[in-house]
C-alpha cells in the first residue's frame, strides 16, 4: 500500500529542480518559475505577484493552498478564484485540480481532450447538450510567480525520462534451459532478463493499440486510480496525456472479459509452477494482470504482494526498472515495520527525480535495466521494485508461487492477519501435493544449515588471516 510521500526539505526540492530542469522539453505554459529565478529576476526588475495576489493565502505554503483547492467541489468556485489575481490564476490553472474535477463528476465516462481541463470542459458542454468543439482561450502568460511546488509538479510531466535510461546492471540472458534458470536465478532469487521467451506468443503482433482498440475497444477496464474506463478510451487518453502521475490500466480480470487473450500468451517454463492454484480461481489471490499506461506511468517501491516472485513481458514501448535485495530499503522508501505497507513519493516520476541521484551515489548500487519489447523480467520474492514507464508500453504480469519461494510465502500468510488464507492453502496443498509441505519445510531447513555454515566458515577464514568480516553489502 503506497501513501503520500514525507516532504522534502526546501533544499533538497531546490537541488532536484536545478539537476533536471536541463532535461525539460517544454516551457511552462504560464511562465512559473523556481524559486531561484527570484533573484536574478528581481535584479532585473521583475517584482513578485505571491504575496500581494494571495492576501492572507499568503501565509501559507504552496502545497496547503492546493490542498484547500483541491476540497473545492464546485468547478464555479475554481474558475471564479481564478479570476481573484494573477497569482491565483496560477494555482487554478494546474492540471491536477481539473484531473481530480474530472474524476470525480464524470467517473471515467468522458473523452480525453489534450489536457484535464480542457476535457473537463469539454464533456460538461456535451452533458448539457452543447453542440461543438471547446473553445479553449489561449493560457494566461506572466512574470513574477515563484513556487517550486507548481514548478516541480509540471516538470514532473514534462522531463525527458530517458535521462534514467542508461544504467543496465541486470542480466539480459537468452537459450536457458529450466535447470539453469533455476540454479542460477530462482534458487538465489535474483533477476534476470529473458530475451527469447515474448517474441514468440501470438500477444506480440496481436496486442498493439490498434488491435486492442478494434478487439476490445468496448471492454470496460480497470485502472490503479479507482477508475473504469472502455479500453479505446483510455487509448486514447493514453496517447495524449502529459502528468506527473498518469493513470495505468491495471486489470486483474481482463481474462474473464476478453478470454482469448488468454489464448494468445503462454507462461513460460520457468514459473509454470503453480501452487496458490490449490486454492481455485475463484478463491486465490489476484495473480494475473494486463498493463497498458502511457510515458510516466507504473509503479512505486513495493514488495509483491504475500511473497510472490513475478514476470513481466512486455509486448510493446519500454520501461525502466530499479531493484533494491529485501534488506536493502531503497531511499524515499519509509515502510511499516513489517514491510508491507509503504510510504513513497506521490508518482513514480517523482522518486526518480528527487531520489534517484541518491541511490546511484551510495556504494551498494541497486539492480537496473530498461525494458525493451519482447523482454521478460524476473522479480524475485520479497525485492523492492519500481517500475516507469518511458513510453506507451504494453505488457502483461503474473504472479508466482513456487518450490522456491515457498516458504517466504507461507512465512508470510501465517504473520498476517489472514488465517482463513492461510489454512485454505495448506489444506489445497496438502490435497493436492500431500507430503510436499514437510519436504520443502525440510528444504528450507537445509538450506538455512547450509547458509549458516557458509558464512561461519568465511568469518573463521577472515580471523584467521586478521581480517574483518562485513555484512553490509550481502544481498540476501
Amino acid at each position: 500500500m503506497n501513501g503520500r510521500k514525507k516532504n522534502l526539505d526546501l533544499k533538497d526540492v531546490a537541488d532536484s529542480l536545478s539537476r533536471y530542469t536541463k532535461s525539460l522539453n517544454a516551457v511552462h505554459p504560464i511562465n512559473v518559475k523556481p524559486l531561484g529565478n527570484y533573484y536574478l529576476d528581481f535584479v532585473e526588475g521583475i517584482k513578485p505577484i505571491r504575496n500581494t495576489g494571495l492576501g492572507n493565502f499568503a501565509w501559507l505554503l504552496d502545497e496547503m493552498i492546493l490542498d484547500i483547492l483541491s476540497l473545492v467541489e464546485d468547478f464555479r468556485d475554481i474558475v471564479r478564484l481564478s479570476m481573484v489575481s494573477r497569482a491565483m490564476y496560477c494555482f487554478c490553472f494546474l492540471d491536477d485540480i481539473w484531473k481530480e474535477l474530472t474524476l470525480d463528476i464524470f467517473n471515467g465516462n468522458f473523452s480525453f481532450d489534450r489536457s484535464w481541463r480542457r476535457t473537463f470542459f469539454t464533456q460538461y458542454q456535451r452533458n448539457k447538450g452543447m453542440i461543438g468543439d471547446t473553445d479553449e482561450e489561449e493560457p494566461l502568460r506572466f512574470q513574477g510567480m515563484y513556487s517550486d511546488v507548481l514548478f516541480a509538479r509540471w516538470m514532473a510531466g514534462n522531463i525527458d525520462l530517458h535521462v534514467w535510461a542508461p544504467n543496465e546492471t541486470i542480466p539480459r540472458r537468452s537459450n536457458l534451459s529450466l535447470e539453469e534458470f533455476l540454479e542460477e536465478y530462482g534458487i538465489p532469487n535474483k533477476p534476470v532478463i529473458l530475451t527469447d521467451v515474448v517474441n514468440k506468443w501470438p500477444a506480440f503482433t496481436e496486442w498493439t493499440a490498434d488491435k486492442l482498440s478494434k478487439n476490445y475497444g468496448e471492454v470496460p477496464m480497470k485502472t490503479d486510480q479507482g477508475v473504469t474506463m472502455k479500453m479505446n478510451e483510455y487509448l486514447t487518453y493514453c496517447m495524449q496525456t502529459r502528468e506527473r502521475s498518469p493513470m495505468y490500466l491495471f486489470d486483474n480480470d481482463f481474462g474473464e472479459k476478453c478470454p482469448q487473450m488468454l489464448k494468445e500468451y503462454e507462461v513460460p517454463e520457468f514459473f509454470q509452477e503453480d501452487f496458490f492454484s490449490v486454492l481455485g480461481e475463484k478463491d486465490r489471490p489476484s495473480f494475473r494482470w494486463i498493463l497498458v499506461g502511457p510515458p510516466r506511468s507504473g509503479s512505486g517501491f513495493h514488495k509483491d504482494p504475500n511473497a510472490t516472485s513475478a514476470w513481466n513481458g512486455l509486448i510493446s514501448g519500454a520501461k525502466k526498472w530499479i531493484m533494491f535485495p529485501p534488506d536493502r530499503v531503497p531511499p524515499g522508501v519509509f515502510p511499516s515495520p513489517d514491510g508491507w505497507e509503504v510510504t513513497t513519493p506521490e508518482s513514480v516520476v517523482e522518486w526518480f527525480i528527487d531520489f534517484y541521484h541518491e541511490a546511484q551515489s551510495g556504494s551498494f548500487k541497486p539492480y537496473e535495466c530498461v525494458q525493451r519489447p519482447g523482454d521478460l523480467i524476473f522479480i524475485p520474492s520479497t525485492w523492492w521494485h519500481a517500475a516507469l514507464n518511458l513510453e506507451v508500453s504494453i505488457a502483461v504480469t503474473q504472479n508466482v508461487v513456487s518450490t522456491q519461494n515457498f516458504m517466504r510465502v507461507l512465512n508470510f500468510l501465517e504473520s498476517k492477519k489472514n488465517p482463513e488464507l492461510c489454512r485454505q492453502f495448506l489444506a489445497g496443498m496438502e490435497s493436492t501435493h500431500p507430503g510436499i509441505l514437510e519436504k520443502l519445510k525440510a528444504r528450507e531447513r537445509e538450506i538455512q544449515s547450509k547458509r549458516k555454515r557458509s558464512m561461519w566458515e568465511v568469518v573463521s577464514e577472515e580471523k584467521s588471516s586478521g581480517f574483518s568480516f562485513n555484512f553490509a553489502d550481502s544481498d540476501e
